[in-house]
């Protein structure tokens, strides 16, 4: 019965952790969207099951278009880890947005 309870809290933590991943990345793309805007482009996320871009990208006129991954890590690194799939996409209009997310920080 211990054994049974013990596998219940492993499962709790390990989609509570998921979750929180889930929810750094999520925040990350929405601040690059936002910080896009700023800068008087047009930022829209894909469907979380898009291959590839985060985000579609353009600006107001509709004649520079590129699509932006996005990676967010939940604390300071100097690096983001990148699977296999982002060396075989090659594209001249994708480019990678990389954000920090630090606890409270609200910038």
């Amino acid at each position: 019965m211990d054994l049974v309870r013990t596998k219940k809290a492993e499962n709790a933590n390990t989609a509570k952790a998921r979750r929180s991943g889930q929810l750094t990345g999520m925040t990350g793309l929405y601040l690059v969207a936002a910080e896009l805007s700023k800068l008087g482009y047009i930022a829209s996320p894909t469907s979380r099951s898009a291959q590839g871009a985060d985000l579609l990208v353009t600006d107001p006129d509709c004649r520079r278009t590129f699509s932006v991954q996005v990676k967010t890590n939940a604390s300071t690194f100097n690096f983001w880890l990148m699977g296999k799939k982002n060396l075989q996409m090659r594209s001249p209009t994708l480019i990678y947005g990389a954000k920090i997310k630090k606890s409270g920080n609200r910038k």
